[in-house]
């Protein structure tokens, strides 16, 4: 029921305990240019993709925190490419 254009960057970290933070949300229409997509899309796409159990962690002794890049490529509403 969407009909917005263009990509939504996600940027997270998911630490050793495969706890997400730092989120940060970027929204571009299809000329890469700072824009605003619908909010309920935006929620929707980041509420799936920020969800722990979507995420698998490795335990190791020296376990590190690790950033996380999603980009959507939207066009009239639908979800064409997820990119990473």
């Amino acid at each position: 029921s969407y009909s917005d254009s263009g990509f939504l960057n996600l940027r997270f970290l998911i630490n050793c305990k495969g706890d997400i933070g730092d989120i940060e949300t970027n929204e571009l229409n299809t000329n890469y240019e700072i824009s605003s997509l619908n909010s309920e899309l935006v929620n929707e796409l980041s509420r799936l993709t920020y969800r722990k159990e979507n995420w698998n962690t490795i335990e190791t002794v020296d376990a590190r925190d690790t950033y996380m890049y999603i980009i959507f490529k939207i066009e009239h509403g639908k979800i064409t490419e997820i990119l990473p």
